[in-house]
């Protein structure tokens, strides 16, 4: 190895080092968060309410599972006509991924690269790119809409400082800009680099060799997709819109087990605005505290005592586990096959 590349390998490693100091010092941080909101909150009236929860958390569930339906329709339909994968192979290969968005530090992206590796060779490795990049892109489009419609509906009604209305308007504002310099990337190329970052951390060095040597084609099947196939990608966002419409039902559901007899309103305010605080905070490894911080202060500002948003929280995260648990079993039958 020639002294550059030496030198290059070596910054490459601190690099990789300092990143994973870096992510163990969130992790931590959110522990001593998840703990000091816990006892800033009364306790007991936690557990109290959770005692409330017992067999409807079945129901709950089931909703997150359609909610996972919806979703598998809007990546469903980023396929080619023609190469559409069956709806259950793709329902459980979504859960797989899912499952490694929710337990690596790859700020929710390192499960897509892995959808498509699990869909060959049956699918092209371009085609399965591409669809997990756009299927993310129309949820994230449709995570937008949602959250602005919930944000003109809700602002007035919170009891919040104007200070902390700006800083909502203002965080949606980057999310957006944010997404809107994604797509401009899918219809333009150019993203490689992204994706080499990602898979690089998932994958094994010879898969991710193989991914990332399918750069071209996947560019190049994304900007067929924007620029002729656009009834696909409103419809892939129509249907995660209808997700977030099954996503006020369980939250519905929770505050309803929880012991709070609420309406359309709140649960639109609470599913927003979680939205909200969830994405940027993704670089925390599970959101360990942010999540716990974030439902405690939407519920304050709506104003519910803050033990019931620990309490949201928790239940949350228990469905967030049972995910991961098929996603688990879905990743371990998928890889056998």
């Amino acid at each position: 190895m020639t002294n550059g590349g030496m030198v290059a390998s070596r910054a490459r490693a601190s690099s990789f080092g300092g990143r994973r100091w870096f992510r163990i010092a969130l992790f931590f941080l959110g522990i001593g968060t998840f703990v000091w909101v816990l006892r800033s909150c009364n306790e007991e009236r936690v557990w109290e309410a959770l005692g409330g929860v017992g067999w409807k958390f079945l129901p709950i569930f089931f909703l997150e599972l359609v909610f996972d339906a919806a979703n598998t329709v809007g990546w469903r339909l980023a396929f080619p006509v023609g190469n559409v994968p069956g709806f259950w192979k793709l329902f459980f290969v979504r859960q797989a991924g899912t499952t490694i968005n929710q337990v690596t530090p790859t700020a929710t992206l390192g499960g897509e690269p892995l959808k498509a590796m699990l869909l060959a060779p049956t699918v092209p490795i371009p085609d399965g790119l591409a669809s997990v990049i756009l299927a993310q892109t129309t949820f994230m489009i449709a995570q937008m809409i949602f959250v602005l419609f919930a944000l003109v509906f809700i602002l007035p009604l919170l009891g919040v400082s104007v200070n902390v209305k700006v800083a909502m308007i203002v965080t949606f504002l980057g999310l957006a800009a944010g997404l809107f310099a994604a797509v401009k990337i899918q219809k333009e190329g150019g993203w490689g680099y992204l994706l080499s970052a990602v898979v690089g951390k998932v994958l094994s060095k010879a898969k991710a060799e193989s991914v990332i040597a399918e750069t071209g084609k996947t560019e190049e099947r994304l900007r067929r997709i924007f620029s002729h196939e656009r009834g696909a990608v409103w419809g892939s966002v129509a249907a995660h819109l209808a997700g977030r419409l099954v996503s006020l039902g369980q939250i519905w559901l929770i505050l309803s087990a929880l012991g709070v007899s609420t309406g359309l309103g709140i649960c639109l305010a609470v599913s927003g605005l979680s939205i909200l605080i969830d994405l940027p905070t993704s670089i925390v490894p599970g959101r360990v505290g942010v999540q716990e911080g974030g439902r405690v202060l939407i519920l304050t500002a709506l104003g519910l005592p803050p033990p019931l948003g620990f309490a949201l929280s928790l239940v949350e995260r228990a469905v967030q586990l049972a995910s991961i648990l098929l996603g688990s079993m879905s990743l371990s039958f998928l890889a056998g096959k």
